[in-house]
């Protein structure tokens, strides 16, 4: 039963706080990740392990092998000489990679607590990270659990994390012994919880700024893929809807997408200051005319340029680049900016008539643009159009920020109605892909099980702050099957 008055449900968090518990040479060519799946695995003798200085270390957690930026290893713990320590580890083929990748001066790197290598070909007895702290090192090759050639032979590395026989959660045993309604029912609270919290920061945030100005900074960090959000609420916070609304007056009917383009790649500092010479007709008559309309804007925007730099280069398809997504929200604007964007989706909202299509239409009006053909400056054209912001993103759209935004302001208007027809359009949707977070959750809680639903997915991600990845909880200090008993079905 749901509390009185409400439809997301609060009682995740009561659940959550109330239960509590108690270079030496190698023979052969060797890969780094075939040395993290030998870890992960732990195909090595654990009962006589030494660091490099001779000391005795005993490994408790070998960590959740991390697919993002940073060290190769989170939530670990072991000790040394019977001192516990829990952080990250890093591993490598040779102990001279430590340097020769610059960790030493990387402060993603300032969490790790044992660095591994196959070999040692340094004879050095530990490393220093960028905080100058000496960090032991555990050398594997005199403690593998058989011949190198032997434990080639038997693992995939492509396969892995994924493919790890042993990398499930301490949990996972008796996880997989849980009723499934029980599950089932743990995952939407969790998924509700998820979006009250971010419910409770666009009420803040509309505290501040209002609430079209709020939901227009949330839809631009909604267009930011894996590290560029901070990126894209710059911009926005830099390009205010105000500004955006000033500089479409002054436009020609003709100009107003192009206008809002050069405007966004000039204050982005994506914006290039002339034509390369690879470049084509069609490019070069692009970035003139928005080079003109740049050079026509007041000049507080052009005093207030961000570093291209923020604009770090990741590992991303080609489709989802910035300068695509930046393309794509001014058609938007352009075409919907007449009208309070705020009140607009709430209409939307309410209407709900086939929604994810109607939005997908929404964020991409149909007309054609230089990026519906492009992926990057002077790049090959494509011949057939490439959404600028695809259906899963306008899906992450309306989970992480339309959804809500509507409900902070359902709560505070105490609108009954408008939470339960948000509710209705939460629980039904899709989950927006696999990304490294709801996959490694999956994997560590529920084994094979997939998660297809948008709520459930929310959930994983609340799971993982909470616990997973909260590093004053870990693996050995979590609640979280505690609170699944406790559930009532």
């Amino acid at each position: 039963m749901e509390e009185e008055g409400h439809c997301f449900s609060e009682r995740y968090y009561r659940l959550r706080d109330e239960v509590l518990l108690v270079r030496e040479k190698a023979p052969e060519r060797v890969r780094e990740r075939l040395v993290r799946c030998i870890w992960l695995d732990q195909l090595i003798k654990r009962n006589r392990l030494k660091t490099l200085n001779g000391r005795k270390i005993k490994i408790i957690s070998p960590g959740w092998w991390n697919t993002g930026e940073g060290a190769d290893f989170r939530q670990a713990e072991i000790e040394i000489e019977g001192k516990r320590l829990k952080g990250e580890i890093e591993a490598h083929v040779y102990t001279s990679d430590w340097k020769g990748h610059g960790h030493h001066r990387d402060p993603r790197y300032g969490k790790i607590i044992l660095h591994i290598a196959l070999w040692d070909d340094r004879n050095k007895k530990s490393i220093r990270d960028i905080k100058n702290r000496t960090i032991p090192q555990l050398i594997l090759s005199p403690y593998l659990s058989n011949d190198l050639e032997t434990l080639k032979e038997s693992i995939s590395p492509e396969k892995y994390p994924l493919g790890s026989s042993v990398d499930f959660g301490l949990c996972y045993p008796e996880i997989s012994r849980t009723d499934p309604e029980r599950i089932t029912q743990f995952l939407n609270l969790a998924g509700d919880a998820r979006i009250l919290e971010k419910a409770e920061y666009f009420r803040r945030r509309a505290d501040s700024v209002g609430w079209e100005e709020s939901l227009y900074e949330g839809i631009m960090i909604g267009l930011g893929y894996k590290g560029l959000k901070g990126e894209f609420l710059e911009l926005a916070q830099r390009v205010t809807i105000k500004d955006v609304r000033s500089i479409l007056q002054k436009a020609t009917a003709k100009e107003r997408v192009k206008s809002l383009q050069a405007l966004f790649f000039g204050v982005s500092g994506l914006l290039p200051e002339k034509p390369r010479e690879e470049y084509d007709r069609e490019s070069i008559r692009y970035l003139r005319k928005l080079r003109e309309l740049w050079e026509g804007t007041p000049e507080r925007f052009q005093a207030q340029v961000m570093e291209s730099q923020e604009w770090r280069s990741l590992q991303v398809r080609p489709a989802n680049l910035p300068s695509r997504r930046i393309a794509g929200i001014s058609h938007f604007l352009a075409r919907y900016s007449n009208k309070n964007i705020f009140s607009f989706f709430k209409k939307v909202i309410i209407k709900q008539k086939m929604l994810l299509n109607y939005l997908l239409k929404i964020f991409n009006p149909g007309e054609d643009d230089y990026w519906n053909y492009r992926y990057t400056w002077g790049g090959r054209r494509k011949k057939k159009p490439v959404r600028l912001i695809g259906r899963e993103r306008v899906v992450i759209i309306l989970i992480n920020t339309l959804i809500p935004a509507m409900l902070a302001y359902a709560r505070k208007k105490k609108d009954r109605g408008l939470e339960e027809t948000l509710h209705r359009i939460y629980t039904p949707q899709p989950s927006s892909g696999n990304d490294r977070i709801t996959k490694f959750v999956t994997h560590h809680l529920f084994g094979r099980k997939k998660i297809n639903s948008a709520r459930h997915q929310q959930a994983l991600y609340q799971i993982f702050n909470d616990y997973c990845g909260n590093e004053e909880v870990g693996c050995t200090h979590c609640n979280l099957t505690a609170i699944l008993h406790s559930l009532t079905v």
